[in-house]
């Protein structure tokens, strides 16, 4: 099983639960659009220097 940490004590819980079993903390959901945006800009800044490194390696 997947395991994650409570920031809030420090115990591995499993990555369903959205909540800690131990402590109450609320993990924050995760927006899946945020996801696609900041692999989205992680493709559009490193584009530009992938090529610059290409052409000077020419």
């Amino acid at each position: 099983m997947a395991k994650k940490e409570c920031p809030s004590c420090g115990v591995a819980i499993d990555k369903k639960y959205h909540a800690c079993p131990l402590c109450g903390y609320e993990f924050p959901a995760q927006k899946s659009i945020v996801k696609y945006v900041a692999i989205g800009l992680v493709i559009l800044f490193t584009w530009p220097l992938l090529r610059l490194l290409l052409s000077i390696l020419k």
